[in-house]
């Protein structure tokens, strides 16, 4: 008898079942039975019954009837037959089945059953890779061999939350403290990338390599054509492994950084991620701005969901409507995306609804239809910055910040928790300068979801005691070599202000 309750009610329900069946048999030879009282022995009708009591009393038979009857399957065979056969479960998409299947599953390759969904598909998916995770990690231990040798180039750390393998570290624990990852050493890193809500990130070389890692096995670009990054040492064991005919191919496990070569091949040098099932942008080395991912209200900037095309690309796609400026930064929020020129010109497109744009509208107007309405689907100019130079823009998930050339920060958008920083909780369809600032000279800005930092230093000796709130004792520099203070404000539930209490 099973210890799982849900299999012990399975087996009731089976026995309950086979019961009914073997009464039926019964009944209907007691007909027949009867009628062979009456008329002789029908030989056809024997045989026939002979035949379907053999079949009852098979194991397999009566598994067949069971798995048929009760049990989740997949494909018409029961998951609880199905081969315990990592190359059979790779082909196997799992994120789409239902709670019952999944147990089966786990169930079958001796797994943990208890848990939410997501967390069965997790061991699932960890059980298919696991070959692959533990030579990474027999790879790893090799490396700390060798550490004189490349503890010279750049490092890569990671730590917080990776329950979809966005620490690119080969395994799903979160991290609470900073842990390299140790598969790019001597890889020169010089730049990574990720969002205020994104489960994956993106690093780039110093000779224009891009990886990518994370976001739970959902495809990343050419997912057909990812590559696992090796340090020389995976490398060398890895000829080893090939000569002895033991090759694992990890290539495709989302857990490691993996090589993309369809974005290595765009000399791409700045990517702005926002948020996990949102989109990228990226700026190539001559300017170009492409986006990919979903684009539901406008945000890739390419006019799709205005002529009716799709609102997801799985390709990477060139924003036309700026080739003929040469973009030098751009950001991303949950539904919208803005871009600064070479000449300091700020362009938005995207949602609208919370006046994220800066365009002076929450609705665009001389649309018929509602739902396009909420959207701008190609870059258009902020007209209310016409008269600034401006250098630095990020995007929130509804909110938006620039800085200008002279060091003035302005904020628009969704004002939900103080995240604009002007005193008020109010939406701002227009750029409004963050007036407790102007006695600083801005020099950077960067934005979460509900809250806001940027980085200053005094125009004046005095200094303003007002929000936004200067972070005691944190100390920044950007491109000017004064540096400055850093300073928070927004929502401050979970201390992302860092102030001594909570905004």
């Amino acid at each position: 008898m099973a210890s799982n309750p849900l299999e012990r009610i399975r087996e009731q329900q089976a026995m309950k079942l086979l019961d009914a069946l073997q009464g039926d048999l019964r009944a209907q030879m007691r007909l027949d039975n009867d009628e062979l009282d009456r008329n002789g022995e029908n030989e056809k009708a024997s045989v026939r019954r002979k035949a379907r009591i053999a079949r009852l009393s098979d194991p397999q038979e009566r598994e067949r009837i069971w798995s048929r009857e009760l049990l989740p399957s997949y494909e018409g065979t029961a998951i609880r037959s199905l081969p315990k056969n990592r190359a059979f479960w790779r082909e196997i998409d799992v994120s789409v089945w239902r709670k019952d299947e999944l147990n089966a599953a786990c169930t079958l390759l001796d797994l943990p059953t208890n848990g939410k969904k997501l967390e069965l598909i997790a061991r699932i998916q960890d059980w298919v890779h696991e070959p692959e995770i533990l030579a990474r990690l027999e790879d790893q231990r090799l490396l700390e061999l060798q550490q004189d040798e490349i503890l010279a180039s750049e490092r890569v750390f990671a730590f917080g939350s990776n329950a979809n393998g966005e620490l690119g570290l080969g395994h799903r624990r979160a991290c609470e403290l900073p842990t390299e990852i140790e598969s790019f050493r001597g890889a020169h890193i010089t730049n990574v990338y990720s969002g205020f809500d994104a489960d994956f990130a993106f690093a780039r070389t110093e000779d224009g390599q891009i990886f990518a890692w994370g976001g739970a096995g959902r495809a990343i670009f050419d997912e057909a054509m990812a590559k696992i990054r090796r340090s020389k040492v995976q490398q060398q064991q890895e000829e080893q492994h090939d000569k002895a005919g033991n090759r694992i191919n990890g290539d495709l496990c989302f857990l490691f950084p993996r090589l993309i070569p369809n974005l290595s091949s765009k000399s791409l040098v700045h990517f702005a991620c926002g948020r996990t099932g949102g989109h990228v942008a990226m700026i190539s080395d001559k300017g170009e701005c492409f986006t990919w991912g979903r684009g539901e209200y406008g945000e890739l900037g390419t006019s799709s969901c205005e002529s009716g095309g799709k609102a997801f690309t799985e390709d990477l796609v060139r924003v036309d409507h700026l080739r003929n400026s040469h973009i030098a930064t751009v950001s991303v929020g949950s539904t919208h995306t803005a871009a600064v020129t070479d000449k300091g010109k700020l362009y938005a497109w995207g949602s609208c609804v919370s006046g994220q744009l800066g365009l002076g509208e929450a609705k665009r107007a001389g649309v018929k239809e509602k739902r396009l309405q909420l959207y701008f689907p190609t870059p258009t100019i902020v007209e209310a910055l016409q008269s600034k130079w401006i250098t630095r823009v990020s995007c929130g998930a509804t909110h938006t910040a620039v800085v200008s050339a002279d060091g003035q920060l302005f904020t628009f958008g969704c004002g939900d928790g103080g995240r604009l920083g002007v005193g008020s909780n109010d939406d701002s369809l227009h750029p409004q300068l963050v007036s407790s600032l102007e006695k600083h000279v801005v020099l950077d800005v960067c934005c979460g979801s509900w809250h806001t930092l940027c980085v200053a230093r005094e125009r004046e000796e005095t200094f303003p005691v007002r929000a936004p709130r200067r972070v005691l004792g944190v100390s920044a520099s950007n491109n000017d070599s004064s540096g400055g203070f850093v300073f928070a404000f927004g929502s401050g539930l979970r201390g992302q202000v860092l102030c001594m209490f909570t905004v």
